[in-house]
């Protein structure tokens, strides 16, 4: 269904994993990351903690885990972005198509409703409030630099553990 999000080969491959791991570590979400991996599938080349898979607690109240799925759905929609803007940005050096921002834009606003019952109005925010934020990033000349730097580690290691992960976008820190 989502023809336009499919990587092309490993080289894309890799720049999209390292756009998810630095959307990843600038939500705050490093801890949540086991390692990544070039050689797993596309849909399994991210493993994550426990944690990152947020089911709710029942000493939460219903309104702070609804704010921690908004916050997970941030965090992913994150993700996302970053995968298809550090494949576009930095590989092919232009803005994202129409037709891959409706993509995202699609899969967003269904995770949005169906695992936070937003209103498409909120759904909407969500997405541009996480596109103007993450457009600016990848645009940030630190950004690409460590970018191709982590996409270039990953393709010779095939493999990072979250530590080997942090320790590739320890640069971001000065952002």
């Amino acid at each position: 269904m989502y023809q336009k999000l499919k990587y092309r080969d490993e080289r894309d491959k890799s720049y999209g994993l390292a756009g998810m791991a630095i959307a990843l570590v600038m939500a705050d979400g490093e801890d949540m990351l086991l390692q990544l991996s070039l050689d797993a599938p596309a849909g399994e080349s991210i493993s994550f903690t426990p944690e990152f898979f947020f089911q709710g607690n029942p000493r939460y109240s219903a309104k702070l885990a609804w704010n921690q799925m908004v916050k997970q759905l941030s965090m992913v929609t994150g993700m996302l972005m970053g995968n298809v803007m550090c494949r576009s940005y930095l590989l092919d050096s232009q803005r994202l198509s129409d037709e891959v921002l409706d993509e995202v834009k699609q899969i967003v606003k269904g995770e949005a409703c169906d695992a936070c019952s937003l209103e498409d109005d909120e759904a909407e925010n969500l997405f541009r409030r996480n596109f103007n934020y993450f457009d600016r990033l990848f645009n940030h000349q630190l950004v690409v630099s460590v970018a191709r730097d982590f996409a270039s580690a990953l393709q010779s290691r095939r493999t990072l553990s979250n530590l080997e992960v942090l320790d590739q976008l320890r640069e971001l820190a000065r952002l």
